[in-house]
């Protein structure tokens, strides 16, 4: 393993550490109740996963109609290249 490697898995792991404790500091702190915090934190975890589903399914149905936009361009290129000039 490279330095460079070593460096970054480093600072890595000292930034989740870092961001975990921040997380864990503030919850406990926080001057909301824990059954209003768990309930915070489920339904920001669920707004989360629908909007990282939404966002999973617009990339998939672009990486769909990329082959279509490509092949459309290709088409349209090929054929501007082999018409004679006037």
């Amino acid at each position: 393993m490279t330095g460079n490697t070593r460096s970054l898995i480093v600072s890595a792991t000292a930034l989740a550490a870092g961001f975990c404790a921040g997380v864990g500091t503030g919850i406990l702190i926080a001057p909301k109740s824990g059954a209003r915090t768990r309930r915070d934190l489920r339904n920001f975890a669920e707004d989360m996963a629908e909007d990282t589903a939404e966002a999973v399914d617009e990339i998939i149905d672009r990486g769909k109609r990329w082959p279509r936009g490509l092949a459309s361009a290709w088409s349209i290129g090929s054929r501007r290249w082999t018409e004679p000039s006037a």
